[in-house]
């Protein structure tokens, strides 16, 4: 199997960082919890992670592709995917509850989709 450049890039880029950017790492960390304390709905939520993988990207030196709201040939939208990790953001304490975890990954009903439709989804639309 050969590598892939921009994962070695990115590889390289997270080896040569420098320790004194550490601080400002744990800073960015701290703002985005406390951002997301302070998060009254999704969209909250959202921009604060946006914000938190934006920096963090500029931070390690990494690339930042994004997109929210992709729609997949198979059905469904994922809220947002970096790179290739896909997000289905919920609001505040969703997660706290098996209800709102089970609505994440599967949806709330026959007309809704949750993450592992995206998976899914983004696997078969990769295969074609």
């Amino acid at each position: 199997m050969s590598e892939r450049p921009d994962i070695v890039a990115d590889w390289n880029a997270l080896r040569s960082l420098r320790i004194l950017e550490v601080p400002k790492l744990q800073e960015v960390v701290e703002t985005f919890r406390n951002a997301c304390r302070a998060a009254k709905n999704e969209e909250d939520v959202r921009v604060a992670t946006n914000i938190y993988i934006f920096e963090l990207a500029r931070i390690l030196k990494l690339k930042n592709q994004r997109a929210n709201e992709v729609t997949y040939v198979y059905g469904s939208r994922a809220d947002s995917v970096y790179q290739n990790l896909i997000f289905e953001f919920k609001g505040p304490r969703k997660f706290n509850s098996q209800l709102g975890i089970d609505q994440a990954l599967f949806g709330r009903d026959e007309n809704d989709r949750g993450l592992f439709h995206y998976l899914v989804n983004s696997t078969l639309e990769d295969e074609t």
